[in-house]
C-alpha cells in the first residue's frame, strides 16, 4: 500500500514538473514587442500628431497650403507668336479638364515657361515669362536677393528692385520666390548674364531664361 502511494506521488510530481516546463517553454517562444517596434509606433503617432496640429494652426490662421507641385496635364505647343519673341503660346492637351486658370507651365526639364490665362476645349492659352505684361517675384538662389522679373525683349529678361549695394554673381541661378503670385516657389527661371550698378538705387541685371523657347514643343502644366 505504501509503495503504491509513493508511485502515485512520484507520478503527480513528474506531471507537475512537465506542466511547468511546458509553460516555461511557451513563454520563451512567445513573441514580444521590441523597443524598435515601440519606437516606430511612437514615430508614426508623433508624425500624425504634428500633421494634425499643423492643419489646426493653418485653419486658425487662415493660411493657404503650399504644395510641391503636381502635374495636371501635358500638352503640345500648337501655336506661338509669329513675330518677335514668344509672348503667348497655345497648348493642346487631352486633359484640359484638369487645367485651371493661373496654373504654372514648365518645359520638359522643369524650367518656367509661363502661366495659364485662358482655356477653351482642348486648347489652353499661356502667357510666357517673355510677355511685356509679365511680372514675377524671383530670388537669387545662392544669395537670396529678391527682385521683380520682367521681359527685356529678344528672348531676354531683366530683374528690377535689387539694391546697388547687393552684388549677385554672374551665372547665379534665378528661381521663383515664395512671394510669387501665379507660380510655385523654387522653379528655375534662368541665370544672371550681367549685373551692373544702376544710376538710381537699383542694379541693372539681365537674365537668360533657362527654357529654350526656340525649340519648345511640349509643356507640363502643374499646380
Amino acid at each position: 500500500m505504501l509503495w503504491k502511494f509513493q508511485k502515485e506521488l512520484i507520478f503527480s510530481l513528474l506531471l507537475l514538473i512537465s506542466i511547468f516546463l511546458f509553460r516555461l517553454n511557451a513563454d520563451a517562444v512567445k513573441p514580444k514587442e521590441t523597443p524598435i517596434a515601440n519606437l516606430i509606433n511612437y514615430q508614426d503617432s508623433s508624425i500624425r500628431e504634428l500633421y494634425l496640429e499643423n492643419e489646426r494652426l493653418r485653419g486658425l490662421l487662415s493660411l493657404p497650403k503650399r504644395n510641391n507641385g503636381t502635374i495636371a496635364a501635358i500638352g503640345e505647343v500648337s501655336t506661338m507668336d509669329a513675330i518677335g519673341w514668344p509672348s503667348w503660346l497655345t497648348v493642346e492637351t487631352d486633359h484640359a479638364d484638369r487645367v485651371n486658370l493661373g496654373l504654372t507651365v514648365l518645359d520638359a526639364s522643369g524650367n518656367l515657361v509661363g502661366h495659364v490665362t485662358e482655356k477653351e476645349g482642348k486648347h489652353v492659352k499661356v502667357m510666357t515669362i517673355l510677355n511685356p505684361q509679365s511680372r514675377i517675384s524671383v530670388s537669387v538662389q545662392e544669395s537670396r536677393e529678391l527682385g521683380i522679373l520682367e521681359s527685356a525683349g529678344m528672348l531676354s529678361l531683366t530683374i528690377g528692385y535689387v539694391p546697388n549695394n547687393n552684388s549677385p554673381k554672374i551665372g547665379s541661378s534665378i528661381v521663383t520666390s515664395k512671394l510669387s503670385h501665379n507660380y510655385l516657389s523654387g522653379i528655375p527661371v534662368g541665370k544672371i548674364q550681367t549685373s551692373k550698378v544702376g544710376k538710381g538705387f537699383f542694379r541693372n541685371i539681365s537674365v537668360r531664361p533657362s527654357a529654350d523657347f526656340s525649340s519648345l514643343e511640349e509643356v507640363v502644366i502643374v499646380y
